[in-house]
């Protein structure tokens, strides 16, 4: 087990925090969920090894556990929303903007302004930070009424299998982005599948992919990329040699 000091006689258990966060991405009960997640929050204090930022395994380090803790502030956002807590949620969303300025948490506290009839705030935000996202575009969202007793379903069934709600939603806000690094991958299998065959596609994709699926379409979602032309044809690779591998009839009816 690895503890590193930082400064103000700080300290965080790494290998703890990682662990903390995996189960609480793979964790399905939503209470369970939320409390590996809030534990492993309640790890993160602040910038990590400062007196070593010049290192680059330590820039790697301390940007990995960056993103790990605001993925867990967005995914805990999307569980109070769920839940109904909007002040907790809005709490959430916020902190995870606010700290790491990312354009994925940018949009997603939009979307939620959005979702609850703060339009006004939501294009406020919108337009106090497009031109540093270089957004060109114009609000991306529309308001959606949504009936109490038929709110969407926010959710991630285990690690990066979602809910297709949740899966459209992390869609729609990539899609919004700038600068394009995702390829959304659909599948159409000519016959019923089992769990198996998730459990390993979800065994050959990165931890920040996501995948949601339905009675014949399996839908990957891969985010971050850097270049997009040549993984479009490593992607295509990997799931034609897994999916002939089971022997299974299909078709890729979609790369884009």
């Amino acid at each position: 087990m690895y503890v590193f000091k930082i400064k103000r006689h700080i300290y965080i258990d790494f290998e703890e925090f990682l662990v903390l966060s995996d189960e609480g991405f793979k964790e399905k009960e939503i209470n369970r969920r939320l409390f590996l997640f809030s534990k492993a929050v309640s790890l993160y204090k602040g910038e990590l090894l400062k007196e070593n930022v010049h290192e680059e395994w330590v820039r790697e380090k301390r940007e990995y556990l960056k993103r790990i803790y605001v993925d867990m502030l967005i995914e805990m956002g999307n569980i109070h929303q769920k839940m109904n807590n909007k002040i907790d949620a809005h709490y959430y969303f916020q902190k995870a903007f606010y700290y790491s300025q990312r354009e994925d948490s940018w949009l997603r506290l939009i979307k939620f302004y959005t979702e609850n009839n703060e339009v006004e705030k939501a294009k406020g935000l919108f337009n106090e930070y497009k031109d540093i996202f270089g957004h060109a575009k114009e609000f991306p969202f529309t308001p959606v009424k949504v009936n109490d007793e038929e709110s969407p379903t926010f959710y991630e069934k285990d690690g990066n299998l979602l809910s297709s709600e949740l899966f459209d939603i992390v869609l729609e806000l990539e899609k919004v982005k700038r600068d394009k690094d995702h390829l959304l991958v659909e599948i159409k299998l000519n016959s019923s599948f089992n769990d198996s065959l998730i459990n390993e596609l979800k065994k050959n994709i990165r931890r920040e992919d996501l995948i949601t699926y339905n009675s014949h379409h399996i839908y990957i979602l891969f985010r971050g990329i850097k270049n997009l032309s040549e993984s479009r044809e490593i992607v295509v690779k990997k799931i034609n040699n897994l999916l002939n591998e089971k022997g299974l009839k299909y078709s890729i009816i979609k790369v884009e």
